[in-house]
């Protein structure tokens, strides 16, 4: 499923089971392994969002990972990423700035890595597996460790509560809510 929102000072572009279509160059890889219990079952997903907003000098990221549960004890986080930018992203929400790429480059990993382990290991919630940031794109203006950070904390928010999704709550609903309570919207 793919879609667009309307939100608070600019738009979000979500993908769930599936990623968007995007080869970066150059892939390298971070591995970290963290202890996580939790008694839930999950199933494989794949969800990406892409953020674009208006304010200050303007955010843009866009962040996508597949979960994959496995019988362990530890979550594997793995982000993949590339040494520079080099191949535009054209299929961007931005309007305006034509500067954006595929890929996540180095200067983002390690403060998105630190963001998904302080977050998983603050709220717990997700089931022993693989985490794999599959897919990135980043922008000359707007992006920033803020932006990966908030992004990774989002989709793992969006993954726990896609597991237990309550009957009722469209997809939507949840994608704009852990939006809103996420650090990039400031009341």
């Amino acid at each position: 499923m793919l879609k667009t929102l309307e939100v608070n000072s600019g738009r979000i572009k979500y993908w769930i089971d599936e990623l968007p279509l995007i080869d970066a160059p150059n892939h390298l890889s971070v591995d970290d392994d963290i202890l996580v219990q939790c008694d839930r079952k999950f199933i494989r997903t794949k969800v990406a969002l892409e953020i674009a907003l208006n304010k200050n000098a303007g955010y843009y990221g866009l962040l996508g990972v597949e979960y994959f549960p496995i019988q362990s004890s530890n979550l594997r986080i793995t982000i993949n990423y590339t040494a520079k930018n080099e191949l535009k992203y054209n299929d961007t929400i931005l309007q305006y700035d034509n500067k954006v790429f595929m890929g996540l480059t180095e200067e983002y990993v390690d403060y998105t890595q630190k963001k998904m382990v302080d977050y998983l290991n603050s709220n717990g919630g997700i089931q022993p597996g693989l985490l794999n940031v599959a897919v990135a794109a980043n922008s000359e203006v707007g992006s920033s460790q803020v932006i990966f950070g908030a992004l990774s904390e989002m989709l793992i928010e969006i993954i726990i509560r896609n597991g237990s999704k309550q009957s009722g709550i469209s997809m939507d609903e949840i994608v704009k809510d852990v939006f809103y309570t996420s650090s990039l919207f400031v009341r």
